[in-house]
């Protein structure tokens, strides 16, 4: 479970988060909505620590992330705008390269396995440079999973694919929610959350202004459009 308490956060000198609390369980998948500067992805940063909070603090299983990261990072599968991938690997070279950094015993059964999950085994020889963006993402997908991380970090996991890629990605984070792990999601699509969040967070102006357990489409979007129309 992550847990953030009083969290603040500036970049340079705009202040950013504002007294964030947040609390994420095993088995949730807590949506994280809100308009373009709301400081949705830097609150994901910050629990991947790419960045220190200024005030607050951050614990994973109740103890502070920043006196054990080495294995909290090791915790963590980490998709965002950027790929992580090598353009010049193959997607064995890409896997075998995050296997050996995580520790992964029986590496090459586990990436050939990850690579037919994706649907992506027929091209395991191919440089990534010549994928498509939504290629790229499902072996983004396969490199956050490997190593059956404990928490989830997603920024915009949908972003380039396609409605089997989307399914695709749907039925994998059901199955990372029955195997009980913590899901953190930022989406603009409303009706993503109803399909796979439990929880919701709607963040506006740096603060989380409303919590809500009830994840269906109208209901997220009248709150959204609410604090939207209060800027």
């Amino acid at each position: 479970m992550i847990v953030l308490q009083r969290v603040q956060k500036k970049l340079g000198t705009h202040p950013v988060l504002r007294h964030i609390d947040m609390e994420v369980k095993q088995g949730d998948c807590f949506a994280i909505v809100g308009p373009n500067g709301a400081g949705k992805t830097t609150l994901l940063k910050i629990c991947a620590c790419i960045h220190r909070v200024d005030a607050g603090n951050v614990y994973w299983n109740g103890q502070d992330v920043y006196k054990q990261l080495t294995q909290y990072k090791k915790s963590i599968g980490w998709i965002s705008h950027q790929h992580f991938l090598y353009e010049s690997f193959t997607p064995v070279e890409n896997l075998r390269f995050y296997s050996e950094l995580y520790g992964i015993k029986n590496r090459e059964e586990t990436i050939q396995r990850w690579l037919r999950v994706v649907d992506l085994y027929v091209f395991k020889d191919i440089p990534v440079r010549n994928f498509s963006k939504g290629m790229k993402q499902r072996l983004s997908l396969a490199r956050a999973l490997l190593h059956e991380p404990n928490l989830l970090l997603l920024d915009e996991p949908f972003t380039g694919l396609d409605q089997d890629g989307i399914q695709l990605l749907f039925r994998l984070l059901r199955e990372e929610r029955e195997k009980q792990t913590a899901i953190m999601m930022v989406t603009h699509d409303f009706s993503h959350i109803e399909k796979i969040s439990n929880k919701v967070a709607f963040l506006h102006k740096g603060k989380i202004a409303v919590e809500s357990m009830q994840t269906k489409e109208e209901h997220v979007r009248e709150i959204y459009n609410t604090l939207v129309d209060e800027r």
